[in-house]
């Protein structure tokens, strides 16, 4: 799919440059650039979620499934997250 971006001329010089260090295009470079940055949001968002979450996170595959998940989390946290009914 094309898409136009719109990127500081010092951040696509920069980007060219190093593409064309590894002898890459510019569009493959920012293909594997955005894809490790959306790797690493998925790693942090593993690791900050509970253990349950590793084999019950079927809906975390978009970001408005992961803000509902969220939330989601967020009321069973406030809801049952006291051992003591009366705290």
């Amino acid at each position: 799919m094309k898409t136009t971006l719109e990127l500081p001329d010092s951040l696509l010089k920069d980007a060219t440059a190093s593409a064309a260090a590894k002898g890459c295009s510019l569009s493959d470079y920012l293909t594997e650039a955005v894809q490790d940055k959306l790797d690493r949001e998925r790693e942090k968002v593993a690791a900050t979620s509970p253990e349950w979450m590793n084999f019950f996170g079927a809906f975390a595959n978009t970001p408005e499934s992961r803000e509902e998940t969220s939330r989601i989390q967020s009321v069973i946290e406030a809801e049952f997250g006291h051992t003591d009914p009366l705290e």
